[in-house]
């Protein structure tokens, strides 16, 4: 899947989104075994920003403990309320 024309859109089809949920998933998978993983893109608020908060919400973060760890490295309104809610749409 495409990540960076689907935010673009910030629009995906549902299967995009268990795809995408899937492999997110497994990026929690490789944390847990002490993996490192680095997030970026070519701006590193928009897409980095909603990456981020969806690993944190798989990862088991509350909304507000995830919104708050992101808040402690860039400010929320960098990354826009749409993309935290596909992040949530994600866990669904």
């Amino acid at each position: 899947m495409d990540l960076d024309s689907a935010v673009q859109r910030r629009s995906t089809t549902r299967r995009q989104d268990d795809d995408l949920r899937r492999k997110l998933e497994g990026v929690v998978r490789l944390i847990e075994a002490g993996g490192r993983v680095v997030l970026h893109c070519s701006a590193g608020l928009h897409r980095t920003g909603m990456v981020a908060y969806a690993l944190l919400r798989l990862y088991g973060s509350t909304r507000e403990e995830a919104r708050s760890q992101l808040a402690c490295v860039r400010s929320l309104e960098d990354v826009g309320e749409e993309r935290l809610a596909w992040g949530e749409r994600l866990l669904r």
